[in-house]
């Protein structure tokens, strides 16, 4: 049997964090929803990327979801459109990053990663988690490599 959602696993760990009895993966997820933007200020990878720290001697799992997103440098908050109404009623609730400051950009694009995260990746990091309480297994990707790390380094 297959984790739900997971099209992918990557062990990422370094010599060091493993030293220190942390292990680190990346999983690919399959996201709920596609089409989530109304235009093209913001897209987005068809798959969510989660990291996975493993600590046994704590005791501790750590799940953080990481959408895979880019932004026009036309993009403001205020242009932001989900297809869906309800998380545009709930973004226009967030304070923005201040126009005029050199890291705006930036700004927004953290935010958005944050709110997609939260929004969007919720459900596919919750069936993530709930397959690792029922001991399903996880198939493993056949690459030791992150797919992004290796894009970034050219």
């Amino acid at each position: 049997m297959r984790c739900p959602a997971v099209s992918d696993v990557f062990e990422v760990s370094s010599v060091a964090s493993t030293q220190n009895d942390l292990y680190r993966y990346t999983v690919l997820l399959d996201p709920d929803r596609q089409n989530l933007f109304e235009d093209d200020l913001v897209s987005y990878r068809r798959y969510l990327k989660l990291r996975a720290i493993f600590a046994p001697s704590q005791g501790e799992v750590r799940l953080t979801p990481i959408p895979q997103l880019t932004i026009s440098n036309e993009a403001r908050f205020d242009k932001v459109r989900f297809r869906d109404e309800r998380l545009n009623a709930v973004w226009l609730t967030i304070n923005p990053p201040r126009e005029g400051d050199p890291w705006y950009s930036q700004a927004l694009l953290r935010l958005l990663g944050i709110f997609v995260g939260i929004c969007i990746g919720g459900p596919s990091l919750y069936r993530f988690a709930s397959s690792l309480l029922r001991r399903e297994p996880i198939e493993r990707g056949s690459s030791n490599a992150d797919p992004d790390e290796n894009s970034q380094k050219s």
